[in-house]
């Protein structure tokens, strides 16, 4: 008798419902601890790939602005490359910053950003809203058994399809 590989489509579905309560969990994270001005890292955190290869794994990536490291760790961005116009002039903007005389917006926000490629910017005090969020995430699904129910449910309808398929009534 050939062996039958098991699928998993409820443990799939369960991950997947897992990778966007992580993503959930980061937004309300960088909410709670005000790192959010714009809002453009939290709508920037998306599920990049979501692939599923049945008796091996299920994996999720998880994407968003390269600042976000930034804003979590607490960490500098440093020299070398100019950050990009547009979310500075909406950093000015929502800031309410005061533009020097002999200045526009746009001008005053490129010597800004000619100023972080020259010397970086340090992000004064870490807020951490990745791991945090993960852990807070695994903690509540695993008291849950979130993905163990849902392989239960498919482990048991791979043996109710193994039955049927060899002759027996199962239900």
């Amino acid at each position: 008798m050939e062996q039958q590989s098991i699928q998993w489509p409820e443990l799939e579905i369960a991950s997947k419902d897992l990778s966007v309560e992580f993503i959930e969990e980061m937004k309300d994270r960088l909410f709670e601890q005000e790192a959010v001005v714009t809002g453009n890292l939290a709508r920037s955190i998306i599920i990049k790939d979501f692939e599923v290869k049945y008796d091996k794994f299920i994996r999720s990536r998880v994407e968003m602005l390269e600042y976000g490291e930034w804003v979590d760790s607490g960490a500098a961005r440093g020299p070398g490359r100019m950050p990009p116009l547009k979310p500075i002039l909406e950093w000015i903007r929502l800031r309410n910053i005061k533009i020097p005389r002999g200045f526009t917006k746009e001008k005053w926000a490129y010597v800004i950003a000619q100023s972080i490629a020259k010397k970086g910017q340090r992000f004064k005090k870490p807020k951490p809203f990745i791991e945090v969020s993960l852990n807070n995430v695994i903690a509540r699904n695993i008291n849950a058994d979130t993905l163990g129910k849902a392989a239960a449910v498919d482990i048991n309808q791979s043996i109710i399809d193994t039955a049927n398929q060899s002759g027996l009534e199962a239900k």
